[in-house]
Parts: structure tokens; sequence; C-alpha cells
């Protein structure tokens, strides 16, 4: 955390510069010029100095960032983006190490994938719930029931599912998100529990729902 304390400080201190910079230099171009210039910069002032803020801006931000790069460069590191699968292996194998020298036995796990459908008489899909279990956690991805069936068990029978799943398969909990204008209420009558919210998210006045059953 010190490290962009002095970095936003830096930053900060480059700005207030910039910013007597530029009024010095107006002053300046205000006391050289004749009546009806300083009438004309007066009149198209807020264009004028806009374009004076993005000239010099742009030049202190990439001043800025270069001498960063140039930072981490002399530290033995740069930033780079890079596909995942190519660090994605990397990160896992570090974590898993990480985990190892401090003693806990956690095996790693291949995530797994189920799905559930609910059919109608004509074998129809009227409704599914899907779901990865990585780590001993069956987390609940999906889950939709057609508009003429909801509220009839379906979404019950679904999320039944789903539990005597990970219960055969020695989960330690289930776990879902969902939305304010989604069904909170009807995951708290399948007996989950309520860990937190986001609010306004994703969207003004809608709440994220982060829910758990243990098993």
């Amino acid at each position: 955390m010190g490290g962009f304390n002095v970095v936003g400080t830096l930053l900060s201190l480059a700005l207030l510069v910039l910013a007597i910079f530029m009024i010095t230099k107006i002053i300046k171009k205000l006391k050289k010029w004749s009546t009806n210039r300083y009438l004309l910069i007066v009149k198209e002032g807020p264009i004028f100095i806009e374009t004076f803020f993005l000239a010099y801006g742009q030049r202190v931000i990439t001043r800025f960032l270069s001498i960063k790069q140039r930072r981490n460069t002399k530290m033995g590191f740069q930033i780079k983006a890079l596909p995942l699968e190519e660090i994605e292996s990397k990160l896992v194998g570090g974590l898993l190490d990480h985990k190892s020298r401090l003693g806990y036995d956690i095996p790693k796990t291949d995530a797994t994938y189920i799905s559930f459908a609910a059919l109608n008489a004509d074998s129809e899909i009227v409704g599914g719930v899907t779901a990865k279990i990585s780590y001993g956690e069956l987390h609940v991805s999906l889950l939709s029931v057609d508009k003429d069936l909801q509220g009839s068990g379906v979404g019950t029978a679904l999320m039944g599912e789903i539990e005597a799943y990970g219960k055969a398969h020695n989960c330690h909990h289930i776990s879902l998100t969902t939305f304010s204008y989604q069904a909170p209420e009807f995951y708290k009558k399948c007996g989950y529990s309520e860990l937190g919210r986001i609010q306004d998210f994703p969207l003004k006045g809608v709440e994220k729902y982060f829910f758990v059953k243990y098993l």
C-alpha cells in the first residue's frame, strides 16, 4: 500500500506543477497579445484552455508512465498482458506451492460440471440447472424455469437434485448468487443463508445476493 501512496503523491504533485505551469503560460501570452486578441481569447477561452490541458496533460501522463515503466524494469520486472492459457498454469502452480509450504493438504482437483433438466410430457425442456464442483464446493451457475411453470415446484425439485448430488459426492457446501429482480426469497425457502449483498449492481437500485447452504 505504501507504494501506491507514493505514486499517488507524485502524480498529484505532477498535476499541481502542470496547473501552475499552464496558468503562467496563459498569463505570459495575455501580456504579449493585443487588446483584440485578448478579447478573442476571452471569447474562445473554454476551447483554448481545453486544448491546452489536453496537449500538456498528455505529455505529463506519458512522461509519468514512462518513468514508472523504467522503474519497474530497473527492479527486474515489467507488467505485460498475456493470453490466459499462457499464465494460468503458472499461477495455479504458485498457489499450490504456497499452500503446500504452509502445510495445507488440499489436493488439486479438476472442476466437474453438472446439469439437470426438467422435461414435460412431450420430453421438452421446461427448466434446468447447471453447476460446477471444485475443491468440495458446489456452485450453482444457472437456474431457470419456464414462465408458465414458475411456482409449480419445478425449481424446488431441480435444487433438490443438485443438493442430493452434492451430498453424494461429499461436497462441503452449495454456493450461488442471484439478483433482487430474480429469486432471493426462493433460495431462502430452499434453506440457503444470505452471506451478503452488493448494492446498485448491475444497475442502480438492483442488489446482487450471495447465498450458501452447508451440506
